[in-house]
């Protein structure tokens, strides 16, 4: 941030009295860190202003990246019923990972991920133990490969802000 003297603020920087912002009234609020001089100068832009602009910087950009694979693979769907991007590698070991590769797009894979965060705060799983793994792998294959794992015709995924 720079002040009205031209000098760059820093989160822990050694301040001058005249960068410390002044009352209503003209009093100093302030004193400086290296002297103990009382500060006399203001600043350029109010604190909420930057607050403002800080979160403006560091909101997310309105359309959501498209969904896809560095590959360029695209497979028949089993949730989406149409051809999509598929996914890059296997995303599980074994038979099912295999089966999920070859028949899951990027874009219900993303899905998958949402319930699966779900399904783990829920039930307070540990991700790292066994029986952790076994449900969510049974999970996995119900949501995938289970008897109403496909979508409703024209379902729009809900758009996240």
């Amino acid at each position: 941030m720079r002040t009205d003297a031209g000098q760059f603020v820093t989160p822990g920087s050694q301040l001058s009295p005249s960068v410390y912002p002044t009352a209503d009234d003209g009093s100093a609020r302030g004193t400086d860190r290296a002297t103990g001089a009382r500060g006399t100068g203001s600043w350029s832009v109010s604190v909420r202003e930057l607050y403002y602009r800080r979160m403006a910087e560091c909101a997310p950009s309105q359309e959501p990246a498209p969904v896809g694979n560095a590959s360029g693979r695209t497979v028949q769907c089993v949730k989406f019923q149409k051809q999509l991007p598929g996914l890059d590698s296997p995303p599980w070991p074994g038979e099912l990972g295999q089966r999920i590769f070859d028949n899951v797009s990027a874009q219900a894979w993303k899905l998958w991920e949402e319930r699966m965060k779900m399904i783990l705060n829920e039930y307070r799983l540990m991700p790292w133990q066994k029986e952790a793994q076994e449900l969510i792998g049974k999970q996995m294959e119900d949501f995938f490969f289970g008897e109403a794992a496909a979508l409703p015709p024209g379902y729009v995924p809900q758009q996240t802000k």
